[in-house]
């Protein structure tokens, strides 16, 4: 019976080893380049997407309250001046030349114990609006307590309110307010108020909501309505103001808020909003942005966008 042969095996040899290693390393490096490209791509997306979603929002909330910048219900300032009986009544009153107003490229200044960001615009308005709701009873009486069916909680003493239908509208205070039985009553007595007469016995057509005064501004990087944090990423906001010259209620040339002589004049607000990303080393280089009429070199490696929305006053439009 034959032996069988004995088979030796050698192991592999140091220039294939290495082969072996250099193959593998290119396919790791390959392997990371693809993750890191794959990773870099989702921030790129990420915060485009935060960038473009918060834009959206801030120029909702900044069209929406310049569309109504002066409402008082269905009669206009033009042609209907409000009866303000509200003791002490809002500062600089509810007038055409007051319910917008601006400052350019502020500079050290504080907005209800927030600095304001330097070189930034800030925007004011007054308008009705809010807890809207028709009156339902007391309608004999222009001094008697005025009655209606809302929810409770949109009303509070001391709260300016305006009642208001289609061809009068008075400003006051609300003295107390109460509900029974679903319906709302709110007083309006002489303690908070000039006195206690509106200007006439409203009907079931009008209907009371709160009187509204709030500024935007920014701070930090942060869109603000009064102290109420609106939006993210925000580093400036510029508004020229539509300004109708001659009287067909249409703008005639946009300017900057101290070159208004006449707010009054003012038919619609161009409001451009400067984004960033959250994230640095999105973009390879700082970008460079045209933006408030210049070119800007970013100062990081943030992405940047920029918003511009032109929006007109209802109540001034023809």
């Amino acid at each position: 019976m034959k032996q069988r042969a004995k088979i030796s095996q050698s192991g592999i040899s140091l220039v294939e080893m290495m082969v072996a290693i250099t193959i593998s390393l290119i396919l790791l490096a390959g392997v990371i380049q693809i993750f890191l490209g794959s990773k870099q791509s989702y921030r790129l997306n990420e915060n485009m997407s935060r960038i473009q979603e918060s834009g959206r929002f801030a120029m909702e909330f900044l069209a929406r309250d310049i569309r109504m910048i002066g409402y008082q219900g269905c009669a206009s300032l033009d042609s209907v001046q409000p009866n303000i009986i509200a003791d002490p009544p809002p500062v600089g009153g509810f007038s055409n030349d007051v319910v917008v107003t601006g400052m350019d490229n502020v500079s050290s200044l504080s907005i209800g114990g927030l600095p304001v960001r330097d070189g930034t615009d800030t925007v004011s308005i007054r308008r009705g609006g809010g807890c809207q709701a028709r009156l339902s009873g007391n309608m004999t009486a222009n001094n008697a307590n005025i009655q209606l069916t809302a929810d409770s909680s949109c009303y509070a003493a001391g709260d300016i309110l305006f009642i208001s239908d289609c061809k009068d509208v008075d400003i006051f205070r609300a003295s107390n307010v109460s509900q029974a039985a679903g319906t709302i009553t709110i007083a309006h007595a002489s303690n908070v108020n000039t006195f206690n007469f509106l200007s006439k016995a409203y009907n079931t057509d009008a209907f009371v909501m709160r009187f509204t005064d709030f500024v935007y501004f920014v701070s930090g990087e942060t869109l603000y309505r009064d102290d109420q944090p609106l939006v993210d990423g925000v580093v400036n906001m510029q508004i020229l103001y539509g300004i109708d010259t001659d009287n067909d209620r249409v703008p005639n040339q946009y300017v900057s808020a101290g070159t208004v002589a006449d707010w009054s004049s003012v038919v619609a607000l161009r409001v451009s909003l400067l984004l960033a990303g959250p994230d640095n080393g999105v973009v390879t280089a700082a970008q460079t942005v045209f933006y408030d009429g210049i070119n800007q070199v970013m100062p990081d490696q943030r992405l940047y966008r920029t918003f511009t929305n032109t929006v007109g006053i209802r109540n001034r439009l023809p």
